[in-house]
């Protein structure tokens, strides 16, 4: 019997990077962008500092907590992954997170990534994050909250209330000959839906 596929989607209809040119990127909510100074804060720039340099760390401002995306630097492109099974059922949606780690001169990533456990390598990190309902932002560290709240084109990430898993593995999909590297953080147990720069493009919902 044939693997289980992993399919990757793009909120936009195709894979287009969260940019982050300074700093490091993180998922977190209108409420903890409320209280984030950016690099003008000492408590920022303290929490930046103290944070284990991780794939991912949760990290928290006064009550509310968000994730920061540590470890070597790289392009984040902001996807919806469901399993499909050899029956054609699909299963539960995640959000799929690709960084770009290595790859051959001019590849692109395809218009939906078709994903088996060949290509699946193996597990760096798993953990739990508690997510309340709300739409959470992927932007940069460096960045002060109220001007990412108010620019709204940066990947909007909607959670429900609970227990949210954390997966993150590394992945090789084919480039011809040869192969292009990723990581790729999953999102799953409480994630809804993602939507980018709206109202321009439709949300891409389970």
């Amino acid at each position: 019997m044939s693997d289980p596929v992993l399919q990757i989607r793009w909120p936009l209809g195709e894979p287009l990077a969260a940019a982050c040119q300074f700093g490091e990127p993180i998922l977190a909510s209108a409420r903890f962008l409320k209280k984030w100074e950016g690099v003008d804060s000492r408590l920022c720039r303290q929490i930046i500092l103290e944070t284990p340099d991780d794939w991912c760390s949760i990290i928290q401002v006064g009550d509310e907590t968000g994730c920061l995306f540590g470890d070597v630097p790289g392009l984040f492109f902001v996807g919806l992954a469901r399993e499909i099974q050899p029956s054609g059922e699909i299963g539960c949606n995640a959000l799929g997170l690709l960084k770009w780690m290595a790859a051959p001169q001019g590849y692109g990533l395809p218009m939906s990534c078709e994903i088996n456990r060949q290509g699946l390598g193996r597990k760096l990190l798993s953990k739990t994050w508690a997510t309340s309902e709300s739409d959470y932002y992927f932007f940069c560290s460096d960045e002060r909250g109220e001007e990412v709240l108010a620019r709204g084109d940066v990947p909007i990430i909607s959670f429900r209330p609970g227990i949210c898993t954390i997966d993150v593995h590394e992945l090789k999909l084919p480039a011809g000959h040869e192969q292009a590297e990723f990581e790729l953080y999953l999102f799953s147990g409480t994630f809804v839906k993602c939507r980018w720069n709206p109202p321009k493009s439709d949300d891409i919902t389970p």
